[in-house]
């Protein structure tokens, strides 16, 4: 089984992916791809799917509903709605009660916006023009981030930091994920930061596989269908990838 893990940028430069096996109990580092552009991303998703596996994708898949509400009501009758701003700035997946030690950037008030313009037309090709689910099956939204979070590593400066990402993999042993990858593909992933989100997204999209993912609310689940939703492993899901 494969899964693909993707952190997505606005430009090539730093959109990364990460092709993960999982045979036998374990997982193998099959591809680490550097400077994605949409054809590359395309194709290999496409490769994984046709493999009946899953993509985990670091980028918001929608918008805040209150948002799209009040730009609508804006351009059409000129008037704005008295919406709280942190409803319109951040989806019902962003809020703290989801992800706790993690505050994602906000899709509708920050530069996060130009990945989600850049993960709507990827999702658009993908499924060749028809409409995008959200909710997976086979591809869903990842927070490398809250992922780290949930299964407590010790993440905190990650982003910056080689020895931190150094450690990061070094826990993940401890922590009793069976994975093989060489030398040359952990001092890849300690090198760079988009290739390190790329495979924790990886790890992400096959929680979601295992359906080992926290489960969305029966209340938020038709607004998770228009706005998107953070696929988050449980707790205990690290040692159980495999």
């Amino acid at each position: 089984m494969l899964t693909l893990g993707i952190d997505l940028a606005s430009q090539n430069e730093n959109t990364a992916a990460c092709l993960v096996e999982w045979k036998d109990g374990g997982a193998t580092l099959r591809e680490l791809l550097d400077r994605g552009s949409d054809d590359d991303l395309v194709a290999r998703m496409r490769a994984v799917r046709d493999a009946g596996g899953c993509v985990g994708i670091d980028a918001p898949f929608g918008w805040p509903d209150a948002f799209v509400a009040a730009m609508g009501e804006w351009r059409e009758h000129g008037r704005f709605p008295a919406a709280e701003s942190k409803d319109l700035a951040y989806r019902i997946t962003d809020r703290k009660e989801f992800l706790a030690k993690k505050q994602p950037l906000s899709v509708s008030a920050d530069r996060i916006a130009y990945v989600a313009w850049r993960c709507a037309r990827l999702l658009t090709r993908f499924f060749e023009g028809a409409p995008a689910p959200r909710l997976g099956p086979t591809v869903v939204e990842v927070y490398p981030g809250a992922s780290m979070a949930s299964w407590s590593l010790g993440c905190q400066g990650y982003k910056q930091s080689e020895p931190t990402r150094k450690k990061l993999l070094a826990e993940l042993d401890q922590k009793g994920l069976r994975w093989t990858a060489d030398e040359a593909q952990r001092a890849t992933l300690t090198r760079s930061e988009h290739l390190f989100d790329a495979f924790i997204a990886s790890l992400s999209a096959r929680a979601f596989q295992l359906k080992r993912c926290d489960v969305i609310p029966e209340a938020h689940r038709a607004a998770a269908e228009r706005e998107g939703w953070i696929m988050v492993p449980g707790a205990t899901s690290l040692a159980k990838l495999g």
